[in-house]
C-alpha cells in the first residue's frame, strides 16, 4: 500500500486508533504528512517519494510510478504468509473479468511471482508508462 498525504492533507494526525492486537503491516510507503503512530504500526516502513506521473483523480491511468520512485522493487515477495491469495472468482459475478491469481497489475504490467513486486497498483520496474 501507498498512504501518500500531500497539498496539506494528513493522515493520522488527529487520531490513530488500533483495536486489533494481532495487527500486522510491512513494506507500506508513507509520503508526506503522516503521523508516525500510524507510520510506526509497520514493522519495514518505506519512507520515500513514490513519484507518481499524472497525479490527477480523474485519470485512470495517472498514479502510475515513474522511474524514479521509491515503490519500485520495495514490496515483499509472494511467498509463504505472503501467497497471494486465488481470488474467488466463480462465486460472484463482480469477480467475472478478474484472473483467480493476477498476472497483470491495474495498468497492465506483467506480474512475475518470481521477483519483488513494488509496493502499491502498478509493477513497472523502469518506469513505463502505459497510456
Amino acid at each position: 500500500n501507498i498512504f501518500y498525504s500531500v497539498n496539506g492533507s494528513s493522515i493520522g494526525t488527529k487520531q490513530v486508533n488500533v483495536r486489533d492486537d494481532n495487527i500486522s503491516m510491512t513494506n507500506n510507503l508513507f509520503y508526506g504528512n503522516i503521523d508516525s503512530r500510524f507510520i510506526n504500526l509497520d514493522s519495514n516502513s518505506v519512507d520515500k517519494n513514490p513519484h507518481f506521473y499524472n497525479e490527477e483523480l480523474n485519470n485512470e491511468m495517472g498514479y502510475q510510478l515513474l522511474k524514479e520512485s521509491g515503490a519500485i522493487n520495495s514490496g515483499i515477495q509472494y511467498s509463504g504468509r505472503f501467497s497471494h491469495p486465488v481470488i474467488p472468482t466463480s462465486e460472484s459475478a463482480i469477480f467475472s473479468n478478474v484472473e483467480p491469481i493476477p498476472t497483470t497489475d491495474f495498468f497492465g504490467h506483467k506480474l512475475n511471482i518470481n521477483s519483488t513486486p513494488n509496493i502499491g497498483a502498478s509493477n513497472a520496474k523502469n518506469g513505463e508508462i502505459i497510456n
